[in-house]
Order: structure tokens, then sequence, then C-alpha cells
């Protein structure tokens, strides 16, 4: 049962989906908002559930720099769901830079702005419910 519970809550936060960035950006936009005010909404109805915020960048620009900026995002995407009413202390955060791309947009790989635009996001994983 409790398995069913916690598949049932993930399945709940990743239908809302990420919140997306645009490039050298930190800025929450309106549809990353929307997002975010859904996932309040769920950790508003689950009391006991705590998330972890994890935030990427692209590949471009350097090391140092997306480690900073993935800092920011983080930090950003923190704050709008704080500002939203929910404790801090349901939510813990993990900067990850251009570490934990989601395709072959790396270094060495050409790729159209589309595809550098998966990687620019923040997700949700569950700690606790």
């Amino acid at each position: 049962a409790l398995n069913k519970k916690r598949e049932e809550i993930k399945s709940r936060i990743e239908s809302l989906g990420n919140v997306y960035f645009a490039l050298n950006s930190s800025v929450v936009n309106t549809s990353s908002k929307k997002v975010l005010d859904s996932l309040a909404n769920v950790l508003e109805e689950i009391p006991t559930l705590k998330l972890k915020i994890t935030s990427h960048t692209d590949s471009r620009g350097t090391s140092k720099y997306n480690d900073w900026l993935s800092q920011r995002r983080v930090d950003k995407t923190k704050a709008y769901l704080i500002s939203k009413g929910i404790a801090e202390d349901k939510l813990v955060t993990e900067a990850y830079g251009e570490t934990m791309l989601l395709n072959e947009c790396d270094d060495n790989t050409y790729c159209p702005e589309d595809k550098h635009a998966v990687n620019r996001r923040s997700e949700f994983v569950i700690l606790e419910f």
C-alpha cells in the first residue's frame, strides 16, 4: 500500500512536468509558475511530503558558470515555492550544473536549441511522503 501511494504521488508530480529556463537565465517564467503552483497544491494536500529540487543547465558555457547558474535556478525554484506558503523544511535542493544531461548535447556534440532546452530544468524527487 505504501509503494502504491508513493507511485501515485510520483505520477502526479511527474504529470506536472519540469520547470524549464531560458538560456543563461534563472527567471521562473509564466509556464514554470503554473507548474510550481500545481506542485505547491500537492505539497499542501500532503503535509508529510518532502521533495528534493534538482536544477540543471545545458552544456554551453563553462562548467564553473553552469554550476553557479544551476544553483541560482534551484534557489529561485525553491524561493517561488516558499512564496506560495510551502515550508522551507519540506524542500531540499541540489544543483548539478551540466553533469546530468538528458541527451547527447555535451560540449563535443552539436545540438539545435530545442535539444539544449530540454537540459535547462528543475526536477522534483520525493524524499518522504
